[in-house]
């Protein structure tokens, strides 16, 4: 079987939550974005916007409203937050933004750079606070959050996958 570079980061790429403090670049953020602006989109639509968390004070915000909310940071501690919103009316928001999740994840992989796809934004919107948070944001209302990138440097690499399920695979002749 022929391997190469993306495959190699594809099997590679785990989901991390202990980082450290060190800073990403802004050339290496750049990239895994731009790799996210390249995924495919149902009729080319291009409904995602990924949505790049650099105010301290807004991310912070974020990360209390969820501590509040579930009673632990769902962040782990994460520097970089990319929100991966979609309008709600186009017509295939959560495959498209799913889409530019995955290839950013594989991007920062390639680079070295640990992510996990967080899934409690959206819930977190839904509430009270959380609608006068996504307003201060500057997120539209008909934009939904399909998934949060966060991203860094991992504390712990883990050596092996956990084994893949039985029957992952199936052929249908």
């Amino acid at each position: 079987m022929a391997i190469n570079d993306t495959i190699i980061s594809i099997l590679n790429r785990r989901s991390y939550r202990e980082y450290t403090d060190k800073a990403i670049s802004e050339q290496d953020l750049n990239l895994i974005l731009q790799a996210g602006t390249y995924a495919p989109s149902a009729k080319n639509q291009q409904s995602a916007q990924l949505l790049v968390l650099k105010n301290d004070i807004k991310r912070e915000a974020l990360r209390t409203l969820a501590v509040k909310k579930f009673g632990h940071d769902p962040f782990y501690g994460a520097k970089e937050f990319v929100l991966v919103a979609a309008n709600k009316n186009t017509m295939c928001p959560i495959q498209d933004g799913s889409c530019c999740m995955e290839n950013m994840m594989v991007a920062a992989e390639s680079l070295g750079i640990a992510s996990c796809w967080i899934n409690c934004v959206e819930e977190l919107f839904n509430t009270e606070e959380g609608k006068e948070l996504k307003k201060s944001f500057g997120i539209e209302e008909e934009m939904m959050i399909v998934g949060t990138l966060i991203l860094g440097y991992a504390k712990n690499y883990p050596e092996y996958p956990k084994p893949r399920k039985a029957q992952y695979v199936r052929f249908i002749k």
